[in-house]
């Protein structure tokens, strides 16, 4: 498959520099030679460095991402305009492998939902555990047993202090130690928005191409 065949207009895609820089945008047109030429989606994001040099291109699929090498030919309005030659090597990493993270250094906050939908009162803090774009699984500490089915109001704490709500049903929860009261639930993201998701899915990528270079 070439590249031009997965880099299709209106495609959101992430582009990361060799120092570890990324930046979300979106494929506005194919030019000839195969350059594409991509728009920074927000202009608070920071601008890429080093843009002499090779980039990797990230472009989300629903079962997974492709990954492709490739250089910045032209470079407009402090990164916010750019072509791409996207003609080195592209390889493909399905989801369950690659939008997923273990044992990030992160905390939620969470809150259980009544029947009525109203939060009840309090809430209790967790670490998390596993981490994706659909779900996550949550160390907490609790007198009671979260039961399966249990909603839940949940806002993740990303490093750089981004917070991300959402609407969560425990799907599972295992009992780990009997003197702590420590379980470990698993949730599936029953309501979130599309930008907090993407949200997500940058943070794992950005956190697994970093452990790929360690």
């Amino acid at each position: 498959m070439k590249a031009l065949a997965v880099l299709t207009i209106g495609t959101m895609i992430h582009i990361e520099d060799v120092g570890g820089g990324s930046r979300t945008y979106e494929i506005v047109e194919h030019l000839p030679k195969g350059l594409v030429r991509c728009r920074a989606t927000s202009r608070n994001d920071c601008p890429l460095q080093n843009l002499e040099e090779r980039v990797t291109v990230i472009c989300p699929q629903n079962n997974g991402v492709h990954l492709i090498l490739s250089w910045i030919r032209e470079s407009a309005g402090d990164g916010e305009d750019i072509i791409v030659d996207a003609v080195g090597k592209m390889w493909f990493v399905e989801r369950r492998r690659y939008f997923r993270l273990r044992g990030p250094d992160i905390k939620a906050h969470y809150a259980i939902v009544d029947t009525n939908g109203k939060l009840a009162s309090g809430t209790a803090s967790g670490l998390v555990w596993d981490l994706s774009g659909n779900g996550i699984a949550l160390f907490v500490e609790s007198r009671h047993t979260i039961r399966a089915n249990t909603k839940l109001h949940l806002v993740i704490v990303l490093p750089d202090e981004t917070k991300v709500g959402i609407t969560g049903d425990v799907i599972r929860c295992a009992h780990q130690r009997q003197k702590k009261r420590e379980y470990l639930l698993g949730i599936h993201f029953a309501t979130i928005d599309d930008a907090d998701r993407e949200k997500i899915i940058q943070y794992v990528i950005e956190e697994q191409l970093a452990s790929m270079k360690r």
